[in-house]
């Protein structure tokens, strides 16, 4: 009994050792000058189209930092992306002293920047990509949707657009073939005009 319990007891401790350096992989923890930053999404994993936030906890010290006034530009792809959020908030957390959050809906699957400004002890001026060493990429929600794989509402804003060029494409000729049956009515009104002319 004894041995039950003390490889149940080794099996937990080795279970929560591996889960602890799997939590903090998925933020990137940065020191610059005397901050500590650990910086990602708020929930993980992090799916295109699924409420989330920017999470930033501030540490000096050791100690958390409370008055930092800090914003984040969300960016698609690498820090020179063109595709950028309007500046965020980072709003101080009521309940975990150091933590900072910002609202936004990633649209996209793929990876995702976060440019974070402000004052925290001086200046703030970092940048921060998802990577597999710091925190998730976006996901397609479809790899892990069940029982049915539905369409991301990007992907049927992509369908949308496809279906308004074709569309677009198709008014055009239409036109054309009302004009040519205008066209040919006409021809048709003029010539038996003539007809009844020469009768």
């Amino acid at each position: 009994m004894r041995i039950l319990l003390r490889v149940g007891a080794t099996a937990l401790i080795a279970a929560v050792l591996v889960a602890i350096p799997a939590a903090a992989m998925a933020h990137e923890h940065r020191n610059v000058g005397p901050l500590a930053f650990t910086v990602g999404w708020l929930n993980e994993p992090t799916y295109a189209g699924s409420v989330n936030a920017v999470q930033v906890e501030l540490a000096r010290g050791g100690s958390p930092v409370t008055d930092a006034t800090l914003q984040v530009v969300v960016i698609f792809g690498q820090k020179t992306g063109t595709q950028k959020s309007s500046p965020l908030d980072l709003v101080p957390s009521d309940e975990k002293p150091g933590q900072y959050t910002a609202d936004i809906v990633p649209s996209r699957p793929g990876t995702y920047t976060f440019h974070i400004s402000g004052k925290a002890a001086g200046a703030v001026d970092q940048y921060f990509t998802s990577s597999d060493k710091t925190f998730d990429d976006v996901k397609d929600p479809a790899t892990d949707e069940f029982p049915a794989k539905d369409p991301s509402t990007g992907q049927l804003a992509q369908r949308l657009d496809r279906t308004d060029t074709q569309v677009n494409a198709v008014k055009p000729a239409k036109t054309l073939s009302l004009v040519a049956v205008v066209v040919g009515a006409v021809g048709v009104l003029l010539g038996a005009g003539a007809l009844l002319r020469k009768r």
